[in-house]
């Protein structure tokens, strides 16, 4: 079931497929003429990365070696290196892991899908880190203070930001509600390298990822490598025991 995902080898698509009834529901995406919305948050591993400037600076030979054991090129690794944002390491790790591990993936699944339906992507700019669109979509962002970190609010609300975040609410809910009544013709049209950023101040078409994804994406679709040397393989699942 699991090499479904991956015709030919494939790179680039993303780990984590839509999965019903012990099928993977990704091969009849590819010409299912369907409209798709699918997207990140803007800094998805900031849920993973502890955001402190304790964390080092991205380690060049350690990067290297990584890029080097999923098949890129020594000289192409060199290139990615010169793209990564400057900054503390803390957001030089969060930004490339983001792109590694999720936006790369996302933008060549929305290439690679897009052939035979209609899709648009999306970025979520406030709950930055990863499902903190989740909280805006369900209106869970307030319920407790966990919920509001994950939505990328601090513990105690202000009035302007309690604003803020119902603003960030009614555009995700908005969102779904326009493309649940008539799909994606309903959304701002987009170029293939772009996406939707889903902020309170409402919905903008921009970059889809940065200058740094891009490039890796396109390593990835070049070298046909998978980002750290994740791909899949068959599965054969067996019924666990219940226990309570």
């Amino acid at each position: 079931t699991g090499e479904w995902m991956l015709p030919g080898r494939r790179a680039g698509a993303m780990p984590f497929q839509p999965f019903y009834d012990d099928a993977l529901l990704f091969p009849d995406f590819l010409l299912g003429n369907l409209d798709i919305l699918v997207g990140v948050t803007h800094r998805e591993m900031a849920l993973f990365v502890p955001q402190t400037r304790l964390i080092p600076a991205a380690p060049r030979l350690t990067m290297w070696k990584q890029l080097e054991q999923m098949g890129i090129p020594r000289r192409t690794a060199a290139r990615l290196w010169s793209l990564i944002p400057p900054g503390p390491g803390y957001r030089q790790a969060t930004d490339v892991l983001s792109a590694v591990l999720f936006e790369a993936p996302w933008v060549l699944t929305c290439e690679e899908v897009s052939r035979g339906n209609r899709v648009v992507g999306y970025r979520n700019m406030l709950g930055e880190a990863h499902i903190g669109e989740i909280c805006y979509v369900f209106g869970t962002w307030d319920w407790n203070v966990v919920t509001r970190w994950l939505a990328g609010l601090p513990p105690l609300l202000t009035a302007k930001l309690r604003k803020k975040a119902k603003a960030q609410q009614g555009t995700w809910q908005s969102l779904l509600a326009d493309f649940a009544r008539l799909g994606t013709q309903a959304l701002p049209a987009t170029e293939p390298d772009e996406a939707l950023r889903v902020s309170p101040s409402g919905l903008r078409v921009g970059p889809a990822c940065s200058e740094f994804c891009r490039a890796f994406a396109e390593a990835l679709r070049v070298e046909q490598a998978r980002p750290y040397g994740v791909y899949v393989r068959p599965v054969v699942h067996r019924q666990l025991p219940a226990r309570l």
